[in-house]
């Protein structure tokens, strides 16, 4: 069994390590590590179609947001909220934010890779009345919480931040692979471009790297996370 992409790229094995295969062979870019918190990191998306597009992944193994230990999750939003910061701020757009939820190896929820990713991206608009034409049952959550009781029942989900930061979790039979980046495609005009096996967006990989690497994103997120200090300091 190959070792999980993420995991060898973050330790930088070559074993599986798809960054070194699709991206830094080709251009000078050992990494895209832009931030790291205690637990998290920040890097822009293989397959990025538009300009900002980012993952928020694990630093260790797991398999969806649902299955991380509830004490990262407060990491999580405050370093979410960070990115949102961030990118209207470059971009001058709002974002989005989702994740194909994965409960086991083989039940994905229309996940590609089984390690923890939320993908954000620059984007004014909602796709959430798209995925309930689809047919998929949608309801609105509280928080990040909300994931782990969806992890804990065995049912695989996709996560969805609107533009607001109002979270919904989607759930239905036979989610497609990356059904969320086949909506998004298209409405940006680029549908060909969905697959990020087939599409790497090395161009916005670099530029999204370059302009977000020259910010103190340390700042934004301390500022951030010292609003949480008391809550983080009762989990």
């Amino acid at each position: 069994m190959n070792k999980c992409s993420f995991c060898s790229e973050i330790t930088m094995d070559e074993e599986n390590n798809l960054f070194n295969t699709m991206v830094s062979q080709y251009i000078n870019m050992s990494h895209r590590f832009l931030y790291k918190t205690k637990n998290w990191l920040l890097i822009p998306a293989l397959g990025s179609f538009v300009a900002g597009y980012l993952l928020i992944i694990t630093e260790k193994h797991f398999l969806s947001i649902g299955s991380v230990p509830t004490y990262l999750l407060l990491e999580l939003e405050c370093l979410l909220q960070t990115v949102d910061s961030l990118l209207k701020n470059i971009y001058k757009l709002s974002t989005i934010a989702f994740e194909h939820g994965a409960v086991t190896d083989e039940n994905l929820g229309g996940c590609c890779v089984n390690h923890t990713h939320l993908h954000i991206l620059p984007y004014n608009g909602d796709i959430l009345p798209d995925i309930i034409d689809d047919g998929f049952e949608v309801r609105k959550i509280d928080s990040f919480y909300d994931l782990k009781m969806q992890y804990l029942s065995h049912k695989p989900y996709i996560f969805y931040q609107n533009n607001h930061g109002i979270k919904y979790i989607i759930e239905g039979k036979n989610i497609p692979s990356q059904y969320i980046r086949q909506i998004l495609a298209d409405k940006l005009g680029v549908l060909e471009n969905w697959n990020w096996k087939e599409y790497i967006g090395i161009d916005y990989i670099v530029d999204t790297f370059n302009r977000l690497n020259s910010v103190d994103i340390n700042s934004i997120y301390m500022e951030i996370l010292n609003k949480y200090k008391g809550r983080l300091k009762a989990w």
